[in-house]
């Protein structure tokens, strides 16, 4: 991975799980502790994630996120109780994608 591409998934990982928080939590009413258990990080991240207290450039990149729909396969993943490995690995997946990090960095 490039430094550029690295870069940009400071910014773009953060994007994919505030859309993700916020489908499982809005569209299919899980909990922010089941959140938080599936997406391997802390219950405060993702009220933090839902609630809309995150950096501007993040809340830039999650209009991207949702537009691209970049989003769904990690939900998908998560609502049929996948494993945390394959969570992870469709979220870095998300997150590097040449539109959206093309976007993170300016270029989109």
């Amino acid at each position: 991975m490039n430094r550029e591409c690295e870069k940009a998934m400071r910014f773009t990982i953060p994007a994919v799980r505030v859309a993700v928080s916020r489908a499982l939590s809005k569209e299919h009413g899980m909990s922010e502790t089941l959140i938080a258990n599936r997406l391997g990080i802390a219950q405060a991240a993702v009220s933090k994630y839902i609630s809309g207290n995150y950096s501007k450039r993040v809340a830039r990149i999650v209009g991207a996120v949702v537009s691209q729909k970049a989003h769904l396969p990690v939900v998908k993943e998560i609502l049929k109780n996948g494993k945390a490995g394959r969570v992870s690995e469709l979220i870095d997946r998300a997150a590097s994608g040449d539109e959206l990090v093309a976007f993170a960095l300016g270029k989109g």
